[in-house]
């Protein structure tokens, strides 16, 4: 049996070896409408990274300041502590973009975070946006 260890006050833990899906991580650039072109985004400094991936079904919501609305969850990852991920970020697995709603630095210990996710496409541009 694999041994594990809590990661957080909510006794959720972590065992050896729960890090092992990569994902890539991309920074998304958004460039304003110029001269009757639409919006767009671009996609730069992938790095790649290993987490624990979560799928969820129901019950989780989060509230997203810009619409005003409440976004369902569909993944929660779990992965190492990165200084520089927010919630405009980009995740990509299995050929499909996720969204970042929410990122959590789980007991302020600043050695893991959880990422609450929604799917958002396909990873070609088109059906991200």
């Amino acid at each position: 049996m694999p041994k594990c260890k809590n990661i957080s006050k909510s006794r959720s833990k972590l065992c050896i070896g729960s890090l092992r899906t990569s994902i890539i991580i991309y920074d998304r650039d958004q460039k304003a409408p110029s001269n009757g072109e639409s919006h767009s985004e671009e996609y730069s400094n992938p790095r790649s990274v290993r987490a624990q991936i979560e799928t969820k079904g129901k019950g989780i919501e989060v509230f997203d300041g810009v619409s005003g609305d409440f976004v369902t969850v569909s993944h929660v990852i779990t992965m190492r502590f990165m200084s520089n991920l927010t919630s405009e970020n980009w995740l990509q697995f299995g050929g499909l973009n996720y969204d970042i709603l929410k990122v959590e630095n789980m007991d302020e210990e600043n050695r893991y975070l959880r990422l609450y996710c929604a799917l958002a496409g396909s990873v070609t541009k088109a059906g991200a946006l």
